[in-house]
């Protein structure tokens, strides 16, 4: 082979080799932009889910909180009622003690 067919090789293998980068380099670029795309849209989703499932929590969580706080009304209500009927109670041994007297 000669000089002249040798370089005409390499030329052709060079420009071969040049061709298969810009190639690679334009798959690289659209599969960048592919993926580039499918991340805004999966972030939108994730931003439109956590203000879905956002409210949502703070909905039950304010439903949790009402709940619990009736329940202390309820514990309130119930000590108080078992206050005054321990009181009607001591009042009626007294009242039947003291009837014992007058009859």
């Amino acid at each position: 082979m000669s000089d002249r067919e040798l370089l005409e090789f390499i030329a052709a293998q060079v420009g071969k080799l040049t061709n298969n980068i810009t190639d690679f380099k334009n798959e690289t670029a659209q599969n960048f932009k592919e993926v580039n795309l499918k991340l805004d849209s999966l972030e939108k989703r994730v931003i439109v889910m956590e203000n879905d499932h956002g409210s949502k929590l703070n909905a039950l969580l304010d439903g949790y909180k009402q709940l619990a706080e009736g329940l202390e009304d309820i514990n309130k209500d119930i000590t108080t009622l078992s206050t005054r009927q321990d009181n009607q109670e001591l009042q009626i041994k007294v009242l039947k003690g003291t009837s014992k007297y007058y009859q």
